[in-house]
């Protein structure tokens, strides 16, 4: 597959949270230290996975279809064709193809004709008499020998790109091995790995696992510690970890999924992330139970959120993060930058002096999810600041009359009084005038306070 690429056959795009891994990497999560509208943490993008756990069920048949967008007539076909989890009118170099991007019946031909003559010339090279074993090994080498030729590449996920410049990665050089192995009456399956994909043989009643992309692959089958070097150093990964899950066959459908959502990987990487929800929206519905892909799409709205969200599309943004915690409401994440939006959201706002709209923002969020402590505090600061703005700007009626009003709404104006610097508000209280002069004095004595001099 590819360096991570199955592993997230996903790859996590740089400088991104991403929340999938290349195939496979947990989300990580923004913390929040301090509740306070000034808190300008950065956001969590997440890595996207190339392989996961197996995701929780949702109530639609096909709760990701508003992201596939639009598929070429191709595509309609396989998706229609895919209904029953086999290929009865695709073959699987047909499937494959059009899942790696070919979009025309011209280029489909011309990439299977490619692929039909290579049989031909594997056809004259196996003997009639060749056992199932042999016929694997002489199919392998033939094939890194004619075909794999332009070395590996991570991002190599298009078998039409494979069969026309040899560059290949896991998931690729696997279907095509997989393709080869069928039509020689062999009984291969895919197999998917945390970051990697791999090839499943049934010889002779046993199991045989093959690494693809290594082309010494059966000939150092009495030599594993060099065969593990080997896949090493061309993925750049041992392809099994300690505590790893195990490795799941896939049927030739859900090897085409894992087409789908390798692309949505270098699509993310790209933040082109409609198209990167598209992909593996479509590697969901070939298969429904990809933790890996569904990973992918819960990164990918979590990333374009956060991308969206620093070009102060606000509103946006926070859309994006609640159609994921829709999808995943246990996805902490989600719930993580969701906080993070809205402290973004009102530190903008007051940063124009517009504490008004401040406070407007912070009603339009969920309290249960920003938490009603932590929201208290968001409102708190606004109203605080903007005493202080006002007070700065020699209007300690006007401050006062504001901290009034956040007491109506249940926000403690004697608190929020003591850390403006306005020592009460009672009715009979020093005249307010006297309060901006203490105000001024605090300034004073105390110059380098954050709290006195923050805006």
């Amino acid at each position: 597959m590819s360096r991570r690429r199955l592993r997230s056959v996903l790859r996590p795009a740089p400088g991104m949270l991403v929340l999938a891994t290349l195939l496979c990497c947990p989300a990580t999560m923004f913390a929040v230290t301090r509740p306070s509208v000034s808190d300008t943490a950065p956001a969590v993008p997440v890595e996207p996975i190339r392989i996961i756990p197996t995701p929780k069920p949702i109530e639609s048949a096909r709760p990701y279809q508003r992201y596939e967008g639009r598929l070429s007539d191709l595509e309609v076909e396989l998706f229609d064709d895919a209904v029953d989890s086999v290929w009865d009118r695709h073959t699987l170099l047909e499937a494959a193809l059009i899942a790696g991007g070919v979009g025309d019946a011209e280029r489909l031909a011309a990439s299977t004709a490619r692929f039909e003559r290579l049989v031909e010339g594997a056809a004259g090279a196996i003997g009639a008499d060749a056992s199932a074993e042999e016929t694997a090994t002489k199919l392998f080498d033939l094939m890194h020998r004619e075909v794999l030729v332009g070395g590996y590449d991570l991002e190599c996920t298009d078998l039409a790109a494979t069969l026309e410049h040899g560059q290949f990665n896991c998931v690729s050089s696997t279907v095509l091995f997989n393709c080869l192995a069928a039509r020689f009456g062999l009984d291969p399956v895919g197999m998917e790995l945390p970051g990697h994909a791999m090839s499943r043989l049934r010889l002779n009643g046993k199991l045989v696992d093959v690494e693809t992309t290594c082309p010494a692959w059966f000939r150092l089958q009495h030599d594993p510690k060099r065969r593990a070097a080997l896949v090493a150093k061309t993925i750049g990964t041992e392809i099994s970890a300690p505590g790893a899950r195990p490795p799941r066959e896939v049927s030739s459908v859900e090897l085409v999924a894992m087409i789908y959502y390798n692309r949505g990987v270098d699509l993310l990487t790209e933040r082109r992330f409609a198209e990167a929800a598209a992909a593996n929206a479509k590697a969901l519905r070939l298969d429904p139970s990809s933790e890996t892909a569904r990973g992918n799409l819960l990164a990918t709205l979590n990333n374009w959120a956060i991308t969206v969200g620093a070009g102060h599309e606000y509103e946006k943004a926070i859309d994006l993060l609640q159609q994921g915690m829709n999808l995943d409401p246990h996805y902490e994440t989600f719930a993580a930058n969701y906080v993070h939006l809205y402290y973004q959201w009102a530190e903008n706002c007051c940063g124009r002096n517009d504490y008004e709209a401040a406070l407007e923002v912070l009603g339009q969020a969920d309290p249960e999810l920003l938490g009603s402590e932590r929201f208290v505090q968001l409102r708190q600061g606004v109203y605080q600041r903007w005493a202080r703005q006002l007070i700065q700007e020699g209007k300690p009626r006007q401050a006062a009359q504001l901290l009034r009003t956040a007491d109506a709404e249940g926000l403690s104006a004697s608190n929020l009084a003591r850390q403006s610097e306005i020592p009460s508000l009672g009715e009979g209280s020093a005249p307010l005038t006297d309060d901006a002069t203490r105000f001024r004095q605090g300034v004073d004595r105390q110059p380098q306070s954050r709290v006195l001099n923050e805006h």
